[in-house]
């Protein structure tokens, strides 16, 4: 049995972890009072160590600033079975993580039942050469946001594409580097 806060109706958060050299949480935090528990449908299996790898395939080692490359992240299961994972949303992301910038994925709060089959199986994601986030006047220790809105462009420079799962227990494919190029 897993505890889950439950948020108010039309509410949303984003659960916003930490890349792979951070610490995995040891425990689940208890849900503040006035929560509800909730029974999973389907259990976490284990991932059996050794048996699953992961590997990402980029159609470039050079992206613009400001755009972003479409990737794959191939997951190789050998255990034989299909194993449960926790999660919400896709179940990759993959960071551009350079001296100086260190973002931190996102995802929908949530707790889903999401199965890793046995076998190959891939995962789409983008890899964007911009900020996560931004102001519209550069303030509050963020970069202004491009005229259109949208997000500033990374600096020209040399960056680690970083993959991170929505469970400290799925392996990621180790990191690749990328050359990110002025606008």
């Amino acid at each position: 049995m897993l505890t889950l806060a439950v948020l108010g109706a039309g509410a949303s958060a984003l659960f916003q972890g930490a890349i792979p050299d951070a610490a995995p949480a040891s425990a689940v935090t208890p849900a503040p009072p006035g929560s509800v528990t909730a029974a999973l449908a389907s259990p976490v299996t284990p991932v059996p160590p050794g048996s699953v790898r992961a590997i990402i395939t980029l159609p470039s080692t050079t992206v613009r600033g400001g755009s972003s490359l479409p990737a794959t992240i191939t997951v190789e299961n050998d255990s034989g079975k299909p194993f449960h994972i926790l999660g919400c949303g896709s179940v990759f992301s993959v960071l551009l993580v350079g001296e100086g910038h260190r973002p931190s994925p996102s995802w929908p709060l949530c707790a889903q039942d999401i199965i890793i089959p046995a076998g190959v199986s891939t995962y789409p994601v983008t890899v964007a050469a911009a900020y996560q986030e931004c102001s519209m006047d550069g303030g509050n220790g963020m970069p202004a946001c491009e005229r259109d809105g949208s997000m500033a462009p990374l600096p020209a420079g040399r960056y680690q594409a970083t993959t991170v799962s929505v469970s400290p227990d799925l392996p990621v494919p180790a990191r690749v580097p990328v050359t990110v190029t002025p606008r």
